[in-house]
């Protein structure tokens, strides 16, 4: 069996309306077993069980847990994305990638469908505000650096 068919057999196994702690937690062990420990070859020291900074947090898990995930899309994405002749080191990272994008999408649409958004006016005032501090009168200056 190829590492992209089993991570495809254990995101398969997911019940039909996962939320996103579920399929965090289904990937987790693979993910400590054959990707942590090359991450931790060059930046000890490292937790084994802190897989991904950006997603397991406490408060972060529990907001997973009211986020649900589509299995469907999450398997087409495997599909789609997973290489065919990786090793399962480069596949569960793959793998991680993409849920962690997938998540990103799925909480943006969270928030925006509970108004937990900030305005563009609000955007651009902070940002005419942070440039003023910084000397400047205009983004555009920043890109010709």
């Amino acid at each position: 069996m190829t590492a992209k068919q089993e991570i495809l057999k254990l995101m398969d196994g997911l019940p039909d309306t996962p939320t996103f702690a579920e399929v965090f937690d289904r990937l987790r062990p693979i993910y400590n077993r054959e990707v942590a420990p090359l991450i931790a070859q060059f930046n000890p020291p490292r937790v084994q069980d802190v897989w991904r900074s950006d997603i397991t947090g406490w408060a972060e898990y529990e907001k997973q847990k009211t986020i649900p995930a589509h299995k469907a899309a999450i398997v087409k994405l495997m599909q789609q994305f997973l290489p065919d002749d990786a090793t399962m080191s480069e596949t569960v990272n793959v793998a991680a990638y993409e849920l962690v994008i997938l998540y990103g999408v799925e909480l943006s649409r969270k928030q925006i469908a509970e108004s937990k958004v900030t305005p563009h006016e609000e955007i651009k005032r902070r940002y005419e505000k942070w440039f003023a501090q910084l000397g400047r009168t205009e983004p555009e200056q920043t890109l010709a650096e």
